[in-house]
């Protein structure tokens, strides 16, 4: 429905603003000098709404979705980051391959629910099923597509995204070495011909760093005085700068490697054989995979060190949720709460500290199987 709204500028002139409501489409509002001109205009609006009229339902039945993908990849694409970029152009690719020569008007819930329900393929000749989480990320960038038409481009009144149920992710992975493990793999790193894979792996475990934040640092990212690692916002997940404290074992790669960088080269590993072209950052995918296998370790990911990083943490330190969740490089103290289970001795210890506060007592007696039984 239509309103008008008197107001006043600065000055004191009188101004009529008109705002037109209708459930299912977005807000339009338009100010006027005269209140006849503010209520002619809402009313034509609103009639041009409910007939299908107005440029967003005009817009949507003549663009097509590959149209927008095709805007999509060239206005939106490239303010992403790297790898988001090489990910979302696949997801886009495979929306396309479905959606393309429908306008944007005949993409619907229903249409899309469909759609959801035969995802469990992968796109092209892979019949490797699509996880809950790869799901999610296909519908993410979907959704930010008719956010951005409807919003900024004005080529379609609703989101058929907003409304559909998303698969439900399962619980987050926590896999991490054991010390027999551990020892084996190291083992099998230090064999391997991949001359970098052992440190490598070592700043993972040591650090929690993802493989390509590690892959792609460079020297003007390192600080040996303050013994710390700063990665730029466009090189970590989230976006948001990140600091990585070093410890002595990782400050003591990066120095050795730092001794014997090469001329005319930032990157801190780069692929061999790169001569005077550009560095090359390495690919260490099947050194890594090699090296498990050697090592007869199983379901185990370059990943998964990181994993290791926050476990080991949370069972051999006391550092809080808020401390790890920083380490991690997490927006969110709920992306670290599925290591608190492994903390669980530092929880009992500060339980009893807590009780020995209350109680007045330091050295609690500690029950023999006589009181036990």
């Amino acid at each position: 429905m239509a309103m008008i709204e008197e107001r006043k500028d600065s000055k004191g002139k009188v101004h009529f603003r008109a705002m037109v409501r209708i459930k299912g489409h977005p807000v339009k509002s338009k100010t006027f000098d005269r209140k006849t001109d503010a209520k002619n205009w809402a009313a034509q609006e609103e009639t041009d709404i409910r007939s299908g009229r107005s440029v967003g339902a005009v817009n949507a039945k003549s663009h097509t979705f590959k149209e927008a993908a095709e805007r999509y990849r060239k206005e939106v694409l490239p303010h992403k980051r790297a790898n988001t970029i090489a990910g979302q152009t696949i997801q886009l690719k495979f929306w396309e391959d479905h959606l393309g020569p429908l306008a944007l008007g005949d993409i619907n819930t229903g249409l899309l629910s469909g759609l959801k329900a035969s995802m469990k393929n992968r796109r092209g000749r892979e019949k490797k099923a699509m996880s809950a989480a790869t799901q999610r990320r296909y519908f993410a960038v979907l959704s930010h597509l008719f956010n951005t038409a409807r919003k900024e481009w004005q080529w379609c009144l609703s989101n058929p995204v907003a409304d559909l149920s998303k698969p439900k992710e399962p619980a987050g992975r926590v896999r991490f070495l054991d010390a027999g493990e551990r020892t084996r793999l190291m083992a099998e790193c230090r064999a391997s011909q991949c001359d970098i894979l052992e440190d490598v792996v070592i700043l993972a475990m040591l650090t929690g760093m993802r493989q390509g934040e590690i892959l792609g640092l460079v020297w003007s990212e390192v600080s040996f005085e303050r013994k710390e690692i700063t990665l730029p916002p466009e090189r970590v997940k989230n976006n948001t700068r990140r600091t990585v404290p070093l410890a002595d074992a990782c400050g003591a790669i990066l120095l050795n490697r730092y001794k014997d960088r090469k001329a005319n080269c930032d990157l801190v590993f780069p692929a061999p054989g790169h001569g005077n072209a550009k560095p090359r950052t390495y690919d260490i995918r099947t050194a890594f995979e090699n090296a498990v296998l050697r090592a007869e370790i199983k379901n185990f990911h370059f990943h998964d060190l990181r994993h290791c990083f926050a476990s080991y943490v949370a069972m051999n330190t006391t550092a809080n949720a808020l401390e790890l969740a920083t380490l991690m490089g997490h927006k969110s103290i709920q992306m670290t709460a599925r290591y608190a289970h492994l903390s669980s001795s530092h929880l009992a210890k500060t339980n009893q500290q807590m009780a020995n506060a209350i109680m007045g007592t330091t050295n609690p007696a500690q029950p023999t199987e006589e009181t036990a039984s």
